[in-house]
């Protein structure tokens, strides 16, 4: 979706309509009844929260408009996105953009309309690596973000049909929001090299990581939806740390250690409902 180049400042996070031309190219869909919630409705020490913390609004303002997507950190000085958020604006022609002006980072956009608590890095016009084929591009920022912000874990697995997953971006350009109602892999979960996926998504999702709410990892990049189908589509994480050689440094462990974290509290209540159950 694009957004008038006349009505975008730099001193805002707002983005004000009328939309330009409105949804020019849909990448996205709804699966169903939307659910896509405001991630600011649960609490800052939520695990959605904290995960939101590293994904920002990528506003990309060429020649013939303003293009919102999303974006995530990864390093203290790389962040991943769409090619078609990046370069690729410019191969599209129903966009009709011939060159990108600027590109900046927006951390911290929680509600839409308002700047306070946001932070906005500026985006080295060089790409630091692209790949049209897999639809994921890395770009580097001016600052260090992930000091502030923290950075996501990019994990080499492959979903299964029925795993649950997080999506979080800035659907329409909006306030973060987050997508985990009937968000999970379809079945089967991989169709031709690319994951399928049921989580709720409009234009300005592409670039959105999803997340595998056990792992609370990246496991693949959103990038598409059929509204046709009822279902959407991401490039797989494993397939994109396979091609890149940027990305390599910041994967996951194969192996992540089982935590049971509960296990001794559990225990202990065990013990205090038996005492209890005996006293009546």
């Amino acid at each position: 979706m694009g957004f008038d180049r006349a009505n975008y400042s730099y001193d805002t996070v707002v983005l004000s309509q009328p939309q330009s031309g409105g949804t020019r190219l849909q990448l996205e869909a709804a699966v169903g009844s939307y659910n896509n919630e405001l991630i600011r409705t649960y609490g800052s020490d939520s695990a959605f929260a904290r995960i939101g913390k590293s994904v920002g609004r990528l506003d990309v303002v060429t020649d013939n408009g303003v293009f919102p997507c999303t974006a995530f950190i990864v390093s203290k000085k790389y962040i991943l996105t769409n090619y078609h958020c990046s370069l690729g604006i410019l191969d599209n022609e129903r966009i009709g953009a011939t060159q990108i002006q600027a590109t900046q980072f927006v951390a911290g956009y929680t509600q839409t309309g308002i700047d306070e608590g946001t932070k906005k890095y500026m985006v080295i016009p060089q790409r630091v690596e692209t790949n049209k084929a897999l639809d994921y591009a890395v770009l580097e920022v001016l600052g260090d973000p992930s000091e502030e912000y923290g950075q996501l874990k990019l994990a080499s697995v492959m979903p299964t049909d029925g795993d649950p997953f997080w999506i979080i971006g800035h659907p329409m350009g909006e306030g973060q929001r987050i997508s985990r109602e009937k968000c999970k892999a379809n079945a089967p979960a991989v169709s031709a090299g690319k994951l399928l996926h049921t989580c709720d998504t409009l234009p300005g999702n592409s670039g959105s990581p999803v997340i595998d709410a056990g792992l609370q990892q990246v496991v693949a990049l959103h990038h598409a939806g059929s509204q046709k189908d009822s279902v959407n589509f991401a490039i797989l994480m494993s397939e994109i740390l396979e091609n890149s050689t940027v990305l390599a440094a910041y994967k996951a462990p194969d192996e992540v250690p089982k935590v049971e974290p509960k296990a001794a509290a559990n225990n202990a209540c065990d013990t205090l409902y038996s005492a209890a159950a005996e006293a009546k």
